[in-house]
């Protein structure tokens, strides 16, 4: 296990990884346009605050400064990464979309209580139940941390 020494540069890990969510963030909106069949321009207040949500109390920026391990700062690109996608979809469709479907990536690294809402369809306003008891509107919008860390379920809108 690689360990992030003070050597490791982490004000360029940090310029970079706010590149990446900004350009995870406008994918979604293009995800969303394409899926529509409209054409959306990102909200910068939106994925502004996006991209510096707080989860838990912290921002993407401490768990950084505060991750140990080469794995665990690769876990929190990952995460942030696919979070503000799934923000950016979220963010676009709201108002435009009146369905939802959950996608996974159908593969063996899905965990059970996500497996289970694979193509499942619902309201843009209605939540999606897991079968561990927890709920979201999208991905990476679980009560649970479980359930966010490393998902990478996505969403399709629909009118």
């Amino acid at each position: 296990m690689k360990t992030i020494t003070q050597k490791t540069p982490t004000k360029q890990i940090e310029d970079s990884l706010l590149d990446l969510l900004i350009m995870a963030y406008v994918y979604g909106v293009n995800d969303v346009s394409k899926s529509l069949g409209e054409e959306f321009t990102p909200d910068t207040d939106k994925m502004e605050k996006s991209v510096h949500k707080k989860i838990a109390g912290e921002t993407w920026v401490k768990r950084v400064r505060d991750a140990q391990t080469i794995g665990e700062l690769e876990r929190i690109i990952v995460t942030e990464s696919h979070r503000c996608f799934s923000e950016g979809q979220w963010d676009t469709a709201e108002g435009h979309a009146t369905n939802k479907i959950w996608h996974t990536q159908e593969d063996d690294r899905v965990r059970e209580s996500h497996w289970y809402l694979d193509n499942m369809e619902v309201g843009i306003n209605d939540y999606f139940y897991t079968l561990d008891g927890d709920r979201a509107l999208k991905p990476y919008g679980f009560e649970s941390a479980e359930n966010n860390i490393n998902c990478r379920c996505y969403l399709e809108y629909t009118k």
